[in-house]
């Protein structure tokens, strides 16, 4: 009995679990970079923060999220990596702490520095272990 039983569940396809948000950023900004004109679907679940939210505009694309808790900049790699940010010909600030409004927030904000319309990355994060919101914008050169 125990052997038919044990069976039957290898029949049973396993659930497939959200991804979580670093990967989602990764994924939507080479989205960003491979496929510009692409449309942008609506919003989905990640396994470690409340409902993201991609968006696409005539400057820029990206996504928002609320309720992440803040890593230790893995998130922040996982972009940089997606649209090339890592090299000597992107400046700017990295993970830099101010607080607004709505409380304190890691900013990285980078652009390129080479090019007649240069591409910039922005990310706002909340500091590592604090809940919060999380926006990702890119927006690439040229446009």
């Amino acid at each position: 009995m125990i052997p038919i039983l044990l069976a039957l569940l290898t029949l049973v396809p396993a659930s497939q679990q959200a991804s979580d948000l670093t990967t989602v950023v990764r994924t939507t900004l080479e989205r960003c970079v491979s496929a510009p004109d692409e449309v942008v679907s609506d919003g989905f679940d990640v396994a470690d923060a409340d409902r993201a939210r991609p968006f696409r505009n005539e400057h820029a694309c990206g996504l928002a999220a609320e309720g992440w808790t803040g890593d230790q900049g893995a998130m922040v790699a996982a972009a940089r990596a997606a649209v090339g940010a890592n090299g000597p010909d992107w400046t700017g600030s990295v993970r830099e702490l101010r607080v607004t409004e709505r409380g304190p927030a890691l900013w990285t904000q980078l652009e390129q520095v080479e090019g007649w319309a240069p591409a910039s990355l922005l990310i706002i994060e909340p500091p590592p272990s604090e809940r919060g919101s999380v926006e990702v914008h890119f927006d690439p050169a040229g446009l």
